[in-house]
């Protein structure tokens, strides 16, 4: 038990001598950033299919009144 429990001691000191606390740090700051590139390119794509929406209405709105009046030009003739 007390060899278990030297072997995890020095490993733990081991793991302690390795830990940067610079490299932690820079860790963090490139999460943050890339947390917030994801938060702008989820806006743009949101944007972009609002977008395309409106424009898919635009164009059923502008074949429908083509519609209407290819119907109106037929009944004429």
């Amino acid at each position: 038990m007390k060899a278990i429990l030297k072997q995890s001691i020095e490993e733990l000191l081991t793991l302690m001598e390795e830990f940067d606390p610079e490299m932690t740090r820079s860790l963090e700051a490139q999460l943050v950033k890339a947390v917030e590139q994801i938060g702008y390119l989820k806006k743009q794509m949101k944007r972009l299919n609002a977008s395309d929406l409106e424009y898919v209405m635009m164009v059923s709105l502008e074949l429908d009144n083509a519609k209407g009046s290819l119907k109106k030009l037929i009944e004429e003739e």
